[in-house]
């Protein structure tokens, strides 16, 4: 019988012996009073943690979300708003996402090749993961892309080139053809990636 892949694999924790940065986000001040004008006071924190990237060295990023109620009997008001990212509930800052694309399509560095030089690190990563995440900013980016498809179609002339690549189906045994397109003019470059009906 035929293998049947995982679909999700589970998140890895973010090593703990990696230098530890704080963000706090905080309540804006006009959440910090209630209807009646009684001030609120801090009550605790909604803590997550992403795993972040500064120049040679990876750091682990706790991010608290201040929470404000009444000092009194603690219940919780409002909470700070979540980090903008990329990934709104994702493992990784914005930065190190950027430079791991950067990485797979700028250098031509593919992603197991990135998770050995960062594992060497200690950093624990999985191909899912870093997989999912490329998937998420290529959705986070994309009417980025069909702004440059619109520019590149509106020219006189579009050279184009199709590239079939042979892809793992939902076993183990099963191919698909997929291709990938490639279309320039004089306003900029165009790239596809999918699977012919």
């Amino acid at each position: 019988p035929k293998k049947k892949l995982s679909r999700r694999a589970k998140r890895k924790a973010i090593p703990k012996h990696f230098e530890e940065r704080e963000i706090i986000l905080k309540v804006p001040p006009s959440q910090r009073i209630d209807g009646d004008g009684n001030p609120l006071v801090v009550v605790g924190h909604d803590t997550s943690e992403r795993l972040g990237r500064i120049p040679g060295k990876f750091v682990r990023v706790v991010i608290k979300r201040e929470k404000v109620g009444y000092p009194d009997s603690r219940q919780v008001l409002h909470t700070a708003e979540p980090l903008k990212a990329i990934v709104p509930k994702g493992k990784f800052m914005d930065e190190f996402i950027q430079e791991i694309v950067v990485q797979k399509y700028w250098m031509g560095l593919p992603l197991y090749r990135q998770i050995q030089s960062y594992n060497a690190e200690g950093a624990n990563l999985s191909k899912s993961t870093l997989s999912e995440t490329i998937q998420r900013f290529a959705q986070f980016y994309e009417p980025v892309a069909k702004a440059i498809l619109k520019e590149v179609v509106k020219g006189k002339w579009i050279q184009g080139d199709e590239t079939p690549i042979k892809c793992q189906g939902l076993t183990e045994d099963e191919l698909k053809r997929t291709y990938f397109w490639a279309f320039r003019n004089l306003f900029g470059c165009y790239f596809h990636y999918g699977i012919t009906r």
